[in-house]
């Protein structure tokens, strides 16, 4: 099959779904499929054409739309829309289908205005040249964000969701989130044995609760702990904020950025990977980090995944103060992180790419078959 797929941004902007797309698209491609990714162009990629990683992408529209002139947003994403709405009449006619992972343009425009304003130029191109599509949410909605996924619902053949409960919800196809096993493993490595590294993979942003990391190391008040966050900032405010917060408790924390080849590595640094994020499913890098053996701990309402054991496979609170309880037990207990790491290595294996494509690819068929 020949599938292209549409996601507003690609590698090497590095996030959950960067990650997800670009892993679906290079799986696809193993399997003997014509793979290309159409995206939007931004500060750090701004060429019409690349080859990502083995993966041939198509960036149009307006560089840097999310330029530091707010004003100029709204017209720049409407622009950006009727962009997609031409580039894509074109490119799509090259293509069986087009793969939509949203959310692509509601999340940009003022609440309660997003399902107003976005005219889905996606949507209009494939009307226009009567291709089918497949739309994939990678998040759960906030309360005013439910109406522009509906109407992206809408203007799909066939809909799925990396979230069960979403997918539950609105009564749609669930095919959670994949790893790639071969690249994401256990590597021995020459570890400085001065700190207890305790790794947080995410954007810096307020939804993301870093700053209940930084609490509860403040109240274990452990000198040798050390927390890195992996991941760009995407709320100056909050960072500016966790900064403050991280100098006044005098908490061992570096911030950095790393490119998805070299994540492994960084995984591969920790004793232990704390997920405190409200993010409902299987967060992308909890995968990461139990497929390279680590011991996890993540909120108990928010992991949601078939396999996910508490206490075997991974360690699930409820709050802030069994989070200080579970970094205790782990703090201390190696041989419980050894035993719970290699049992998230046998759950990630489960969840290998190779498993989760296969599944894709017989909505692709059924969409094709309508």
């Amino acid at each position: 099959m020949r599938i292209l797929h549409f996601v507003t941004s690609f590698l090497p902007k590095l996030g959950g779904l960067q990650v997800s797309v670009y892993n679906i698209a290079r799986t696809l491609q193993k399997r003997g499929h014509s793979v290309a990714v159409y995206t939007w162009k931004s500060e750090r990629a701004d060429k019409g054409f690349e080859t990502v990683y083995g993966i041939n992408v198509y960036r149009y529209g307006i560089r840097n739309i999310n330029g530091k002139i707010r004003m100029l947003k709204i017209p720049c994403r409407l622009f950006q829309q009727y962009f997609d709405y031409l580039a894509l009449q074109k490119l799509v006619q090259e293509y069986d289908l087009l793969h939509v992972h949203a959310p692509t343009y509601g999340g940009y425009f003022p609440k309660y205005t997003r399902s107003l304003i976005s005219i889905y130029g996606w949507a209009n191109a494939l009307k226009k040249v009567k291709k089918p599509s497949i739309l994939t949410f990678h998040k759960t909605p906030s309360k005013d964000e439910i109406g522009a996924f509906l109407k992206e619902l809408r203007n799909a053949d066939m809909a799925t969701s990396v979230s069960k409960p979403l997918a539950k919800a609105l009564n749609i196809e669930y095919i959670p989130d994949g790893v790639d096993t071969d690249v994401f493993k256990p590597i021995s490595h020459q570890k400085d044995d001065k700190f207890f590294n305790i790794i947080y993979p995410a954007r810096i942003e307020k939804g993301k609760k870093q700053d209940l990391l930084v609490k509860v190391i403040a109240q274990l008040n452990r000198r040798n702990v050390k927390i890195i966050f992996v991941g760009p900032v995407s709320d100056k405010f909050y960072y500016t904020e966790l900064m403050k917060k991280i100098r006044k408790l005098n908490i061992q924390a570096i911030f950095m950025e790393a490119e998805y080849l070299h994540m492994p590595k960084v995984y591969n640094m920790a004793d232990l990977v704390v997920f405190t994020a409200e993010y409902i499913g299987l967060p992308l890098g909890v995968l990461e980090a139990m497929a390279c053996g680590k011991p996890v701990i993540a909120l108990k309402h928010a992991l949601i995944a078939d396999g996910i054991k508490n206490n075997e496979n991974v360690l699930l609170v409820s709050n802030e103060k069994e989070l200080k309880i579970a970094m205790q037990i782990l703090l201390e207990d190696e041989e419980k992180r050894k035993k719970i790491g290699q049992k998230a290595r046998e759950f990630a294996l489960s969840y290998d790419w190779k498993h989760i494509v296969k599944r894709y690819e017989e909505k692709y068929v059924r969409v094709l078959e309508k």
